[in-house]
């Protein structure tokens, strides 16, 4: 791969308003005075300037900026650029622009209507895009792009700006030059004292994965990927658009599985979203997924197409759409606590604690709006890809045979949690008191009525469980599982609020 320095994209542009000489510069500049390389094999009478026509040469207090650059070019990418010219002392301005290297002419320039008929090619030469003017003696100051020009130049801060749409080549073919040639002036007199203006833009051309742009791929990349999904990247912050390998305005899943596969080869092990979902944030997800992604609860007309419409159940609405409703707070189902025909929870659907599906088939299962194979089509209803992942990583990688640590319902003494009471008291203290006070009577629950720890975990230690491990949706309960994830200091304090049991 080139290093740094031998692959730049440089962007040189030159600009100005030429006038009469070689022809009227009001008309549009006369094509290959934009100052390309002398040398150029496409046309013979490149590296020429404004200056060939134009004399004296002055330079004035203005400047010229070349906007919406992009940091590196991609193949085949399409890019709306544009040329801002101010000079507080004229009142108006053109330009010419080629793109070139050692070779010739790169790309392919585009005068569309996109440019609102400010700029045209050059003579018809479609290497180089220039300025429009035209209109018969006396109309030139007001006619086209040189006219446009002038009439905004005042209300424009005494500036214009010229649109150029450039389309990179179709592989990356090194350095690439933009040269423009052109000046700023007065009409209808003046061309003896008009200003001329240049700069220089400096890009390198992409390489996916690449995301920061030092053209190697490496941890950093990994960081700025992260970055760059965890925002709100409409319309793409600059430093992501070398991430957006499906080019779809977006940074999606796709873009990160693209990442891995440039780092490590095809990612047929575990996806890209997998790998970056955040496990413990899947609890919550698990419990009442959109109070944590914030969106509008699902199930206001009707229950979840795969809810059973038979059965003791007391699912209805919102609640159908919960995972816990039907695989039950300790991830065994029908085989849990939830497997009690006399109970009002009992739906007959299994568990997923143990189970050998993959990411991949856990993911498509939970996104698939094929109800009939059991798609959960749970995009439909508001959960995103992020959420999607977070919960299967949660299962495969945080969901545990809760009989270890509550005796279960077909058990000597059910829902027994088995800890010791004294040693879960002092953490309790240390961790929960401050919101749910020395007797656990503090809320965490939505009602009106406080909902006492001591009540939940007498009643259900598996959903008291799950919450102490993964937090409340919509509250500030910290999570064990972030803080300590000692499951045996869980259930001493689960037990110790049993004891505390109004």
């Amino acid at each position: 791969m080139r290093g740094l320095t031998s692959h730049l994209l440089l962007i040189t542009i030159m600009v100005g308003l030429i006038s009469t000489g070689v022809r009227a510069g009001r008309d549009g500049a006369a094509p290959g005075h934009t100052s390309g390389p002398t040398n150029s094999p496409t046309l013979l009478f490149n590296g020429q300037t404004c200056h060939a026509c134009h004399t004296p040469f002055n330079r004035g207090i203005g400047s010229v900026t070349l906007l919406d650059v992009p940091e590196r070019y991609e193949p085949l990418r399409i890019y709306d650029l544009r040329v801002h010219i101010f000079d507080p002392e004229r009142d108006g301005a053109g330009f010419q622009i080629s793109v070139e290297n050692e070779t010739g002419h790169v790309g392919t320039l585009i005068d569309a209507d996109g440019n609102a008929g400010v700029t045209q090619f050059a003579d018809g030469v479609p290497f180089y895009i220039t300025h429009t003017g035209g209109g018969a003696p006396g109309e030139k100051c007001t006619a086209k792009g040189y006219g446009d020009s002038i009439n905004n130049w005042i209300a424009n801060g005494f500036s214009y700006e010229y649109p150029v749409r450039w389309q990179a080549p179709s592989s990356d073919v090194g350095p690439i030059t933009f040269f423009v040639a052109a000046i700023a002036s007065t009409c209808p007199d003046g061309f003896s004292t008009s200003h001329y203006y240049a700069t220089q833009v400096t890009i390198d051309s992409a390489t996916i994965g690449d995301a920061d742009g030092d053209t190697d791929i490496d941890v950093a990349d990994y960081a700025a990927l992260q970055q760059c999904f965890s925002q709100d990247v409409s319309g793409l912050l600059s430093g992501c658009v070398f991430t957006d390998s499906v080019r779809d305005n977006d940074i999606s899943q796709s873009d990160l599985a693209a990442y891995l596969d440039a780092v490590s080869g095809p990612t047929s092990r575990l996806p890209a979203g997998y790998v970056l979902a955040d496990a413990i944030r899947g609890g919550l997800i698990y419990d009442k997924w959109w109070v944590v992604s914030g969106v509008a609860a699902p199930g206001q007309t009707d229950d979840h197409p795969l809810y059973p419409i038979t059965g003791d159940r007391a699912g209805s609405g919102s609640t159908t759409y919960r995972c816990k409703e039907c695989h039950g707070w300790d991830y065994k189902g029908v085989d849990g606590a939830y497997g009690i025909a006399s109970t009002t929870h009992f739906t007959g659907i299994g568990g997923v604690l143990g189970t050998i599906r993959s990411p991949q088939t856990l993911f498509d299962l939970l996104m698939s709006n094929d109800t009939a194979s059991n798609g959960h089509d749970m995009g439909t209803y508001g959960l995103t890809e992020s959420d999607a992942w977070d919960v299967v990583k949660m299962v495969l990688e945080k969901t545990i045979d809760t009989d270890t640590y509550i005796l279960p319902p077909d058990g000597p003494v059910p829902g027994l949690i088995i800890g010791n009471s004294t040693t879960g008291s002092f953490r309790y203290n240390e961790v929960c008191v401050a919101c749910h006070d020395i007797d656990g009577s503090g809320n965490f629950g939505e009602g009106v009525i406080p909902a006492h720890l001591g009540t939940l975990a007498f009643d259900n230690p598996w959903e008291f469980f799950h919450k102490t491990r993964f937090g409340h949706p919509g509250s500030s309960m910290p999570m064990l599982e972030r803080i300590d994830a000692d499951l045996q200091m869980i259930a001493n304090i689960g037990r110790f609020m049993q004891t505390q049991a109004p």
